[in-house]
């Protein structure tokens, strides 16, 4: 998760700004967070669009110490209608409404779009909207000096609410892959069934490896068609050619929809070892029951986003990086148009260029040393020379 950070910080002593390698690298891995959390949004406030699936949450601090109430804003009105304010980015929260300019914000109008009710009574809050996250309530970012500001934080797919890691029982950091989703301890108590799939999960991936089956995709799907093999434990794609392995999965198909009232998790046991929960892959998913009772279950629960497979951040975090590839895509296009495809190759060429020696830079740089003028000098310098110029023919 983040929160926004100043990438300098004062020198009282000499009265100037100093920069250390490890700010800057923190600065641009923030950077490049926010670009694939926020996406390539166009400045209009989500409010329109009601109660978005998954969306960019921001609080605002300030406006919340005059109010004394939970709000939540969209990444455009973070950005138009409240400049100069603390605020708290929230990573994403699904099905949320904009509440910028309702009645939380008495006089302070929003910039974008007016015209809004007075609440968003179907959105939820935690403390998350007060800059306070995990069972440990304390904010995020900690100071420097507090043992626990190392620690990374992921979020639970069920409440949404984030973590420590050391907080909810995971000794290593394999849930912070986004490929990875955990269920916080708490959400565990309340929904021990969860933990049923977990284990039906990790014996699809054990069986998977022993068959060198790498495609969890494709694995989890036959798991979804033969809801009654694995009941009975029995292995998937057990036929000596993939001929029988279709016939055999379209026939246990046709079977699992005439037995939609039986219930996958019936036979499954498995123990509460107190901890959270770590799925090693958002496609546990679709292992989901879907007999009568699972689907009223998830509705009376308000669950039914499980079912959902846009639902997870790495599909949110995907779908961002296939729209910010068209408008990249789109801009190349206009660039050929406007000056040739010699020009808008190169242009593309510099930018990554760019990066790439930022990248170097700041990787062959002590952490903890102060960045000086003559290093910068001595970057664009170097950067200078290998850019493209428009009466250079040379290949940079």
């Amino acid at each position: 998760m983040a929160e926004k950070r100043d990438l300098a910080k004062s020198n009282a002593e000499e009265g100037e700004e100093i920069v250390t390698v490890s700010q800057l690298r923190a600065f641009i891995e923030q950077e490049e967070g926010e670009r694939v959390m926020n996406g390539p949004k166009d400045m209009v406030c989500t409010y329109p669009e009601s109660y978005v699936s998954r969306q960019s949450v921001f609080s605002c601090l300030t406006c919340q110490k005059e109010s004394g109430e939970l709000a939540g804003i969209c990444f455009a009105c973070s950005e138009n209608c409240h400049e100069g304010h603390e605020l708290a980015q929230l990573y994403t929260k699904r099905n949320f409404c904009c509440d910028c300019g309702n009645l939380k914000f008495k006089d302070n109008k929003c910039k974008l779009f007016e015209e809004k009710i007075p609440k968003n009574r179907r959105n939820k809050y935690n403390h998350n909207f007060k800059g306070l996250y995990c069972t440990c309530d304390r904010p995020y970012p900690l100071p420097e000096d507090d043992p626990m500001y190392t620690e990374e934080m992921v979020q639970c797919c069920i409440c949404e609410d984030w973590f420590h890691t050391v907080h909810v029982g995971i000794t290593d950091e394999s849930c912070l892959d986004l490929q990875e989703e955990l269920v916080c301890i708490e959400c565990a108590k309340t929904y021990p069934w969860l933990r049923k799939y977990k284990k039906l999960l990790d014996e699809q991936l054990k069986r998977e490896e022993q068959e060198n089956k790498p495609e969890l995709g494709k694995a989890t799907s036959e798991v979804q068609a033969t809801t009654s093999d694995v009941q009975k434990d029995a292995k998937i794609g057990d036929s000596k050619d993939d001929v029988k392995v279709e016939e055999k999965k379209d026939c246990e198909v046709k079977e699992t929809t005439e037995k939609k009232t039986e219930c996958i998790l019936d036979n499954v046991e498995c123990e509460d070892d107190g901890k959270g929960i770590v799925f090693a892959s958002v496609e546990w998913r679709k292992l989901l029951c879907k007999c009568e009772k699972c689907k009223r279950f998830y509705e009376d629960e308000e669950m039914e986003y499980l079912s959902d497979e846009t639902d997870s951040a790495l599909r949110y975090v995907e779908r961002n990086f296939e729209v910010m590839k068209e408008k990249d895509d789109n801009l190349y296009s206009e660039l050929v148009r406007l000056s040739g495809p010699e020009f808008a190759q190169r242009f593309t060429d510099n930018v990554q260029s760019f990066k790439t020696a930022l990248s170097n830079f700041v990787n062959n740089s002590e952490p903890g040393k102060v960045i000086t003028k003559e290093q910068i000098d001595g970057f664009f310098e170097e950067v200078n020379s290998k850019r493209f110029k428009p009466n250079d023919d040379t290949q940079m």
